[in-house]
């Protein structure tokens, strides 16, 4: 963080940054103490953290989060669940699964927390709605080890599971810190210096200035003229003033502070990206492939499998639990280049990782029904489902189950003969 360093004499003074003198320290102290609290709406009224929240938001919102079971074999098994079409599609609620899951990861950002209520029914989860975060109130035990919560929406009270909860930092489990908290003097001093800067362009460009009379002026006098100075400057609409004779205006000159806190603001943008995990190359697009996997490898997936644990761990039946998962499929999001993506479909076909179907299902197309997986430099096919190998050299088709059997010597059974 550029400015914040310096200002705090952590960081040296390099050509072309900023200095930070003793006036200049005392004014960002001052703006810092401006104003009360901050909410969500002044966190993203701010251009820099708007635009840097949003683009987290929206990439961790198209994440597809699947739920998948492992049977007898060791084989993963991708499950079709009404509650996997609630998590991503359609949610029960105004908004769909997308504008859910940008809302829910925006609160975790800025608010350190993200809710959403599971409506549920006899074991069934029928719809999912999201709850702002300032409308969830949580009170928790003094207990340090046995931890218990209640939360409270509107005057009602809920239990932990009946929420699926994200909360950042947190060392309880429902209650997180997130960006306001965290940095609550920064986005102060941020937020009141895009004040300061509106405030002097208010006006239409118009130059500081102070007035100066040869005589005495009259109370009724200083406040016409100190109501005609506000309107010139505070409105868009009139921009004439007219002075009576004695009455002189005097521009007033830019200090090097005003232009210095000017310099500043210009650095924000990065400062606030390097808070969030994310560099000012991704913001505008010009990051490399292996700078966008980085990125997304430590800001994205970290964020993807927090919603996948708070999925397990409220979205499961108890029943269910360790013989189902939910996993966040990024393989579009994080690859980005259909080439590569296609390519890499391409190796794990190649090296039986995956099936030919399973590849074209991930890609969106239908499947041909073709089972077999290669086992041998193409001269060997072997049908996963129905336990049957075919040998297309020799035309040969045999059981797997029969196949100590047929190596023993045995005369091989007639459909075994040929196809």
């Amino acid at each position: 963080m550029g400015f914040i360093k310096r200002l705090l004499g952590l960081e040296e003074r390099g050509e072309g940054k900023t200095e930070i003198t003793p006036e200049l320290t005392a004014e960002l102290l001052k703006i810092i103490l401006e104003g009360g609290g901050i909410s969500k709406e002044t966190a993203l009224s701010i251009p820099a953290i708007a635009s840097a929240v949003n683009l987290i938001a929206g990439i961790g919102a198209n994440i597809t989060y699947k739920l998948y079971s492992v049977d007898k074999g060791g084989r993963l098994n991708e499950l079709e669940d009404e509650r996997v079409k609630l998590v991503n599609k359609n949610t029960g609620d105004l908004l769909n699964g997308f504008e859910m899951k940008r809302a829910f990861l925006r609160d975790y950002l800025l608010m350190g927390n993200g809710y959403i209520y599971i409506n549920s029914r006899r074991n069934k989860v029928e719809s999912l709605h999201y709850v702002r975060a300032e409308n969830v109130s949580v009170t928790t035990n003094t207990d340090a080890i046995y931890k218990k919560a209640i939360y409270n929406v509107q005057g009602k009270m809920y239990y932990p599971h009946e929420f699926l909860t994200i909360a950042k930092n947190t060392t309880d489990g429902v209650k997180g810190e997130g960006l306001i908290n965290e940095q609550k003097l920064i986005i102060r001093l941020i937020g009141n210096m895009l004040k300061m800067l509106n405030t002097n362009t208010a006006g239409g460009g118009m130059k500081k200035g102070f007035l100066q009379s040869q005589r005495k002026l009259t109370t009724e006098e200083m406040d016409y003229l100190k109501e005609t100075f506000t309107k010139l400057y505070g409105s868009a609409e009139s921009k004439v003033m007219i002075l009576n004779q004695g009455v002189e205006f005097n521009e007033a000159q830019e200090t090097s502070t005003d232009m210095q806190l000017q310099q500043l603001y210009e650095g924000i943008s990065s400062d606030v990206g390097e808070i969030l995990l994310l560099p000012e190359n991704i913001i505008n697009g010009t990051a490399g492939k292996d700078e966008y996997r980085n990125w997304f490898k430590n800001c994205i997936n970290p964020l993807a499998s927090e919603v996948v644990a708070a999925l397990d761990e409220t979205m499961l039946l108890e029943s269910e639990k360790g013989k189902k998962f939910w996993k966040a499929d990024t393989s579009e999001l994080e690859n980005g280049d259909i080439k590569e993506l296609f390519e890499a479909y391409e190796v794990g076909v190649r090296s039986n990782v995956v099936q030919v179907d399973e590849a074209r299902a991930k890609l969106g197309y239908e499947p041909l029904g073709f089972n077999f997986v290669k086992i041998g430099l193409d001269s060997v096919l072997i049908d996963t489902k129905k336990n049957l190998i075919y040998t297309p050299n020799t035309n040969m088709l045999q059981d797997m189950n029969d196949i100590g059997r047929n190596m023993g010597g045995a005369e091989p059974k007639e459909e075994e003969k040929g196809v």
